[in-house]
């Protein structure tokens, strides 16, 4: 008789549709998920998820004055909680909050994943190096690491935190089959088509994407999908005023992603808002643009512009990246676009698909041996 597949998912915010496809991808993968998260956006989820209160977004002092409530609430919850197998939790505070939920469960396996890295761990100060320590304590009773890129294991948890544990790689592939890849052999005629899609936090990039459009009226059209954080609300405004801009709002994933790539000629990859996370993760919107046949452009010497260089999925730049890019449209000719775009198309599925990942991720949850090792 197969053992029960019971897990409890912590994450950050209700609303977050990331939470949302791990609880599903696990659900469907064949584990029962009790989910419970913070509502920081006000957002209602489209999984069945408990709140554990609310909580300022990017308030790292805030969100640790949360837990004790949140804390409360979960040894509440706890009792309706039986043979739970593992406490999955995404980012540090909800494994602080696992931990605690250890107690009341019969100490099931903890699970770290982690989403970014807080700008404040990167800090030399006395609180950077208190929660480095209280994430060094935390890496000491989790079972598994999951990271989005291998970066994160290179530059931080094995150098910085001396971690050598068991991991697992879970890339931010796309989840479902909404999106089919475009067939086309050749554009079609008129301005090349930037997209940047997702979730819009890099001010640098808005006014960047504003001054290509500026200078080149009648060459580029920039795309915006998404939601913006309130720090861009002023670069996008700017932005969205220029008549060769056009703005699609927010989308619904994944059946929306086919609706807004769709006729884009380059995927914008640049992040410069968190430069220490930037160069350390790969964004779902490498794997989304992929997905759709899109080639991207993004910063060379980052995890993104190194990936998408070795598997010829895009462009890379240097600094200064500004003026780097006006020389890149100026001598853009359809044919580059062309054979950029049939490399892409080119590569397999698999690269851009999530396809038996929470498969995996939960067999190396369940079964994995107490010996040690990791998973990639």
């Amino acid at each position: 008789m197969s053992r029960k597949r019971v897990v409890v998912c912590l994450g950050s915010d209700i609303g977050d549709p990331a939470l949302a496809r791990r609880i599903r991808g696990l659900s469907e993968a064949g584990a029962e998920v009790h989910a419970f998260a913070f509502d920081r956006s006000g957002m209602k989820s489209v999984e069945d998820v408990r709140s554990l209160g609310t909580i300022r977004d990017g308030s790292i002092g805030g969100r640790f004055g949360s837990l004790f409530f949140a804390a409360v609430r979960l040894a509440r919850y706890s009792r309706s909680l039986n043979g739970v197998s593992v406490i999955y939790c995404r980012n540090l505070d909800l494994a602080i909050l696992g931990f605690w939920l250890r107690m009341y469960c019969q100490s099931p396996r903890l699970v770290y994943e982690i989403l970014d890295i807080h700008p404040v761990m990167f800090k030399r100060s006395f609180f950077a190096r208190f929660l480095r320590f209280v994430e060094r304590l935390m890496l000491s009773k989790v079972w598994l690491l999951v990271v989005s890129s291998e970066d994160f294991l290179r530059h931080h948890f094995r150098t910085v935190q001396g971690f050598s544990g068991r991991h697992f790689v879970m890339e931010n592939k796309v989840s479902g089959s909404f999106c089919i890849r475009p067939c086309r052999s050749q554009r079609s005629d008129g301005p090349f088509v930037i997209g940047y899609f997702g979730k819009l936090r890099c001010d640098r990039s808005l006014r960047i994407l504003s001054n290509l459009a500026r200078r080149f009226p009648d060459i580029v059209r920039v795309r915006i999908a998404g939601t913006a954080i309130p720090e861009v609300q002023s670069a996008l405004r700017e932005l969205l005023t220029l008549p060769n801009t056009e703005d699609m709002g927010s989308y619904v994933y994944p059946c929306g992603l086919a609706d807004i790539y769709r006729g884009v000629d380059f995927n914008w990859g640049f992040d410069f808002f968190d430069t220490n996370n930037a160069r350390l993760l790969i964004p779902n919107r490498v794997y989304e643009g992929g997905a759709s046949g899109v080639p991207m452009l993004a910063e060379a010497g980052t995890a993104t512009g190194d990936y998408i260089s070795a598997h010829k999925l895009g462009i890379t730049f240097g600094e200064p990246v500004e003026s780097n890019l006006f020389v890149f449209i100026d001598n853009l000719r359809s044919e580059d676009i062309g054979l950029l775009a049939e490399n892409v198309r080119s590569s397999s599925d698999d690269r851009f698909f999530a396809k038996s990942d929470h498969e995996d991720l939960l067999e190396v949850m369940m079964d994995f041996e107490e010996c040690g090792g990791s998973y990639t």
